[in-house]
């Protein structure tokens, strides 16, 4: 581990004990729920509130002094250099349009977010904590799918309007968070998160294909092959067996027209 100064370990720990530090972490922490599940999306509010949420917690990151502290970092001096790489790059594409729709509309929110998060989550509880929001916000987006989605005409699940109106958009929003919401979930020490993490990810598993997202399907077949390999025999005939009845569980309920659609990939 690379020593630090103590004046500069008095900073930190200041700063991790600030009042507006913890305003500004857990106005982050909302703003990931909500800019990753979309919920406001179904009731046409957009990006009013996230917009809003984090603008609160960049004033919070910024007069407690966490801005100027992110800036010293070489991660993020590595974000800022590639940013300008962009920007000059830009006027020299070969679809100048659609280049500076890229870097407005998705990389300039993605070098908000890397300073909040850097600047804002200073713990190992806060990093626990955002990781929770992230999961939460995953098991989110399976129950909007479950209680208003809606089947296109290739009979894939759907939401009615915003952008998880994509079903591959569903999919590979929900296989990415599907690691993290089984080992923080399921594998918790309450029994009560343990049950509910386990539901969640059957709930998960069964958006997933009800959108015939083939690139999720193959994820998940990829990570259940690799979980396997990694436990041991004991655990891997417990997890055949549960696997298993999941797979029969899934395949009864599964039109076949998304059956057809998956055996294609």
């Amino acid at each position: 581990m690379w020593p630090i100064a103590a004046g500069t370990h008095r900073l930190w720990s200041d700063e991790a004990a600030s009042p507006l530090r913890s305003f500004g972490l857990y106005c982050l922490l909302l703003f990931l729920f909500v800019a990753y599940s979309r919920p406001l999306e179904l009731l046409g509010i957009g990006y009013r509130i996230p917009f809003a949420l984090s603008l609160v917690a960049l004033i919070a990151l910024t007069l407690g002094g966490g801005l100027l502290r992110t800036f010293r970092s070489s991660a993020a001096r590595l974000w800022v250099g590639f940013t300008f790489c962009l920007l000059v790059a830009t006027p020299f594409s070969a679809w100048r349009g659609g280049s500076m729709d890229l870097l407005i509309d998705q990389w300039s929110k993605s070098l908000l977010v890397f300073f909040l998060v850097a600047g804002l989550v200073r713990t190992l509880g806060d990093c626990r904590r955002a990781l929770f929001t992230l999961a939460a916000a995953g098991v989110a987006i399976a129950v909007e799918a479950s209680l208003w989605g809606v089947s296109s005409s290739e009979g894939r699940l759907t939401l009615p309007s915003g952008t998880l109106n994509n079903p591959n958009e569903i999919g590979i929003l929900l296989v990415t968070i599907l690691p993290l919401v089984w080992f923080l979930f399921a594998t918790h020490g309450s029994w009560v998160l343990r049950a509910g993490g386990t539901l969640a990810t059957l709930l998960i598993l069964k958006i997933i294909i009800d959108t015939g997202s083939r690139a999720a399907f193959v994820a998940v077949a990829g990570m259940m092959a690799y979980l396997l390999v990694s436990l041991s025999a004991r655990r891997r005939m417990k997890y055949c067996v549960g696997g298993l009845a999941v797979c029969a569980l899934l395949v009864a309920s599964t039109p076949d027209l998304l059956i057809e659609r998956l055996a294609t990939t």
